[in-house]
């Protein structure tokens, strides 16, 4: 290394030479680089979800994930799958091989999915769908004079599924997501004169008479 850059200080029109020669080789290749802004990247991961509620991990795994696993354990195409299963939701990751068809993949997947008949009967229906990376273009916000609860009723009417429907048909849209507000809170305050010994046993009170309503609630709108 140091022969050769002594080499170039002895010899300074061949180093001049050999930089231009850089630059004008990296102002060459600059022209011919693809510039996007919003690259095509192309995804090569399928993702099956199924919520399966009050099912634990382990049950999760059991009954959504390995069957799922071993329902497209012979599709073509799959480079590496990956399973996740959490508190209620069980979701298989597939990983395709480089320039397969992502689409082919979701269709298959799909069908080997959609063919299984030993999910759990409060087990949801499955979810395939291909890892589209996205960009946000609009978002709408609601506000004015009106009371919280009056703009998420408002809220609820544009989530209308007919409505949703039309913003998903619009040309160029990968998908549409229905975020709402922040969901009510109910604050409960003790009076001031409580006593401090009394604050426990006033609580326990409280949360026992709200369980109670709750109950009595959910179990009115079963029976409606």
């Amino acid at each position: 290394m140091n022969a050769l850059l002594a080499w170039f200080v002895r010899n300074p029109v061949a180093a001049n030479l050999l930089m231009l020669i850089i630059v004008a080789g990296g102002l060459v290749a600059s022209t011919r680089i693809d510039n996007e802004f919003f690259p095509d990247i192309q995804p090569n991961i399928v993702q099956v979800s199924v919520p399966y509620p009050g099912a634990g991990p382990l049950e999760v795994e059991e009954q959504i994930c390995i069957k799922i696993e071993e329902a497209i354990s012979d599709v073509q195409g799959i480079k590496e799958v990956k399973s996740s299963a959490s508190q209620g939701l069980g979701m298989v990751t597939i990983e395709t091989v480089e320039g397969w068809d992502v689409q082919r993949m979701v269709s298959d997947v799909k069908t080997r999915v959609d063919a299984i008949s030993t999910f759990p009967g409060a087990a949801e229906r499955p979810i395939v769908s291909d890892l589209s990376l996205g960009t946000q273009v609009i978002q709408l916000v609601l506000f004015g004079g009106h009371d919280e609860q009056a703009i998420k009723d408002l809220a609820l009417d544009l989530k209308d599924p007919a409505a949703v429907a039309t913003v998903r048909r619009l040309p160029a849209l990968i998908d549409a997501v229905e975020r709402l507000a922040e969901q009510a809170r109910v604050g409960i305050r003790l009076h001031p004169d409580t006593r401090r010994a009394q604050v426990s046993r006033r609580t326990a009170t409280v949360a026992m008479a709200l369980a109670v309503t709750a109950l009595a609630v959910a179990l009115f709108a079963l029976a409606g």
